[in-house]
């Protein structure tokens, strides 16, 4: 039995891991900053520590964590979300009490960079839009210019909760854009194929277990909600390439675009977990971190389905055009709920208590703030990393 801290387990895919894991006889503390986290209260739980929130209090969040590994004699630290960022700042104290699943703070932020990152894929050899970085908005409007068809974003950014485009829905307003030198925007054209994602299990440098997957279903533009794993080499090879590059250590996620030539556009990097997780069979995941190393990359199986099943009858009833869609996965016998477990049933419900993390973030951003993305800004904001010096 290994003693293992899961952190960020609010994330629903957190949630799958401390099931994954629990499952396999480990024992879960869990940490998050928010009272209701979903995965704070799974029956695999053995201690749920409430910290502080790392973007608002990051030196107290490290204190509590580091307090909690002694306490609990942690083997490993297993971050799931944007807190990677403010532990992997003060990775000389934990590698002296537990074995991080991080990589170090240099790498996660080149990575998590869009801009840094494009020009690391390039210099790879791996496919990326044509890229313009403007750091005003007068440069960033005539760099929307410069393509019929656009997507910009800040280097900082996540969930597509953060962006201007003119090709569909979900685009801000570029008075309210302002990048700047230190946060500078990305524009490149909008390439309208399928969005295909990836989540890897990368232990220095090898990649252990891998999963490619689709969005079928978006909520508010935001983000997936429904998730369908698909076989991809070509995807598969990308992460390997970045991998080998970097002796990445954690987990690494890559979102691509497919061009009308049918190949993979490499758009963003998201160096934590991601619902790609979901997809790996639990054997599958833990061997993954903590089995012998494969001779090559164990590949989750296509067909696979998940759903946040809360947010698919949510937007069933505020888009009715997405009924079918919607019907089908929600009465569909291999669509699996992500916080629905029979042997687990608290984190189902604990879900629907986030309406309190919504209205924290609601009192927050304040009145001006796109309110169609409350529910997955919520979910991060006080989680997340932006660039901010860190403590």
């Amino acid at each position: 039995m290994t003693n293992l801290m899961i952190t960020g387990t609010r994330q629903p895919f957190a949630v799958d891991a401390i099931r994954k894991l629990g499952r396999h006889g480990h024992r879960i503390v869990a940490v998050d900053s928010f009272e209701a986290s979903p995965g704070n209260h799974s029956t695999y739980v053995d201690r749920a520590l409430v910290t502080a929130p790392p973007r608002f209090e990051p030196e107290l969040f490290v204190a509590q964590v580091v307090r909690a590994i002694d306490e609990e004699d942690i083997d490993v630290l297993l971050p799931c979300f944007e807190e990677s960022f403010y532990l992997a700042r003060h990775l000389d104290a934990l590698v002296t009490r537990c074995d991080p699943f991080l990589s170090s703070f240099e790498l996660l932020s080149r990575l998590h960079n869009k801009q840094r990152f494009t020009e690391l894929a390039d210099e790879l050899g791996l496919r990326v839009p044509p890229t313009i970085v403007a750091t005003s908005r007068a440069e960033l409007e005539d760099a929307l210019g410069e393509f019929e068809t656009y997507l910009a974003r800040p280097v900082y950014s996540r969930g597509g909760t953060n962006l201007l485009t003119n090709a569909g829905d979900g685009s801000g307003d570029l008075e309210d854009c302002e990048p700047t030198e230190a946060i500078p925007w990305l524009v490149q054209p909008h390439v309208p194929g399928e969005e295909v994602c990836t989540l890897s299990v990368v232990r220095r440098g090898r990649v252990t277990a891998h999963a490619t997957y689709l969005h079928p279903v978006v909520f508010d533009v935001s983000g997936g909600i429904v998730f369908e794993s698909i076989e991809s080499p070509e995807a598969l090879e990308a992460v390997q390439t970045l991998a080998r590059a970097t002796d990445y250590h954690g987990h690494i996620g890559l979102d691509f675009r497919r061009a009308a030539d049918g190949g993979l556009v490499l758009v963003e990097c998201n160096p934590r977990a991601t619902a790609g997780l979901t997809m790996m069979p639990d054997a599958m995941y833990e061997a993954a971190l903590f089995g012998a190393l494969p001779a090559r990359p164990v590949v989750a199986p296509p067909g696979e389905r998940r759903m946040i099943g809360a947010a698919v009858v949510r937007d069933l009833l505020t888009h009715f055009s997405h009924l079918g869609p919607d019907l089908k996965h929600l009465f569909s016998p291999t669509t699996k709920d992500l916080f629905s477990a029979a042997e687990d049933p608290l984190p189902a419900l604990y879900q629907f208590l986030t309406l309190g993390q919504v209205r924290n973030y609601q009192k927050w951003a304040g009145e001006d703030r796109d309110s169609r993305k409350d529910l997955v800004k919520a979910y991060c904001y006080d989680w997340s990393w932006d660039g901010q010096p860190i403590p």
